[in-house]
């Protein structure tokens, strides 16, 4: 079982930024972690060398004092915290230097805000927290600015696949329970756009609906019951339909979603979607994503 021992929080100071932190500080007395807080400020373009250190001595005292003001008067109690202020490097994205840093400090999870946005805008603007997302080399929490869940972890909403893949999701999901004394509920959404609907297949549907329903009832069952076993509260729902739209239903009555993806990037990413980002930006409840690994491939035979 995973264990999540170093917490990194990037902070901006931002509300948004604000709102990770209570997550963060929360995860870490339950989990006994150590916290990292960084800023990374980033330069301004085409500066000299002597243009870039004056900025460095500003930068630092600026996001200095906004640290201070940001943790000093918070109830820390024990806890191990780390506060620093990095530069960014400029020759690369803030997604870039932040998973630089979570290398170096040898994260366990990462919990950021993010603005949560849509459309055109989220397009030409981007997002920081959906790039860390499919790049870190470890979960990422994502905290929505507009979220209003309670910073306590008492129900967990656990979406899989079932896939070997996606039980990475599962895995962290039991241990955060575990530590938090929560419930698990487990849920498999079956896209039923996925069925093929062609004259070929189509006598076929029925018996192959029955036998994949039964599958995942098996499946979904033993890892309810291995919970169960190890002392964590657990169940399961079955549901059909969008899976984003399925999910983000369900998490309405959830206080954290855990869930993995499968990092696609470029072009793939663009068309196929991504359905752990679509949660991430539309469920009323912070997010924890857990990329998995790519599945191995099989080495062709030697001519």
């Amino acid at each position: 079982m995973p264990a999540l021992e170093t917490i990194l929080l990037p902070t901006d100071f931002s509300p948004c930024a604000t709102r990770a932190q209570h997550h963060a500080l929360t995860l870490a007395r339950t989990l006994d972690a150590v916290l990292h807080v960084v800023h990374i400020a980033e330069p301004p373009p085409l500066s000299s060398s002597m243009q870039q250190a004056a900025w460095w001595g500003r930068a630092q005292a600026r996001a200095g004092a906004a640290m201070h003001r940001a943790w000093d008067a918070m109830p820390r109690e024990d806890l191990q915290i780390i506060r620093t202020v990095q530069p960014g490097t400029g020759g690369r994205t803030a997604a870039a230097d932040l998973i630089a840093y979570a290398e170096t400090c040898e994260a366990d999870l990462i919990v950021m805000g993010t603005h949560g946005r849509r459309g055109l805008n989220r397009l030409l603007v981007g997002s920081v927290t959906e790039e860390v997302m499919r790049r870190a080399p470890c979960p990422v929490l994502a905290v929505r600015e507009g979220d209003t869940a309670a910073v306590e972890m008492n129900t967990l909403l656990v979406p899989l696949d079932l896939s070997e893949q996606s039980l990475a999701a599962w895995r962290y999901a039991c241990m955060l329970a575990a530590a938090c004394d929560a419930h698990l509920t487990l849920l498999h959404v079956t896209d039923v756009e996925l069925i093929p609907a062609t004259l070929s297949v189509r006598p076929y549907i029925p018996q192959l609906g029955h036998e994949m329903a039964a599958w995942t009832r098996d499946e979904a069952e033993q890892l309810v019951r291995d919970a169960q076993e190890a002392g964590i509260a657990a169940s399961y729902v079955l549901a059909s339909g969008d899976p984003g739209t399925v999910i983000c239903q369900q998490a309405q009555q959830a206080d954290l979603v855990v869930m993995t993806s499968h990092g696609r990037a470029g072009l793939d990413r663009l068309l196929m979607g991504s359905v752990a980002e679509t949660v991430m930006r539309e469920a009323p409840c912070p997010v924890l994503v857990a990329r998995s690994a790519p599945t191995p491939q099989t080495p062709s035979p030697s001519a």
